[in-house]
């Protein structure tokens, strides 16, 4: 487990960019290195263990380039912060 917080900058030109490419350096980081694991690092039950990273990573919203970054090499997003949760009246 390890804890982010990406560059916050504005929502455009420049710092929009860094942001989006700050999170796709480090997902991509974390991809390579849970393929270069997973056949090493097993939990007691023989399952592979994954990463877990929590943080603020400064996503516009569900369906911005931002969550896009962060989705892409295969991370998964709660449903909660995805834009996915069904919420009750």
């Amino acid at each position: 487990m390890a804890a982010a917080h990406i560059y916050h900058g504005t929502e455009s030109g420049e710092p929009l960019k860094r942001r989006i490419a700050e999170i796709e350096r480090l997902v991509k980081f974390f991809a390579d290195r849970q393929d270069s694991a997973t056949k090493a690092e097993r939990d007691r039950h023989g399952a592979i263990e994954n990463y877990i990273l929590p943080g603020d990573f400064n996503v516009v919203s569900p369906a911005h380039k931002t969550m896009a970054a962060l989705k892409s090499h295969g991370f998964t997003v709660p449903a909660a912060i995805d834009g996915k949760q069904v919420r009750c009246a």
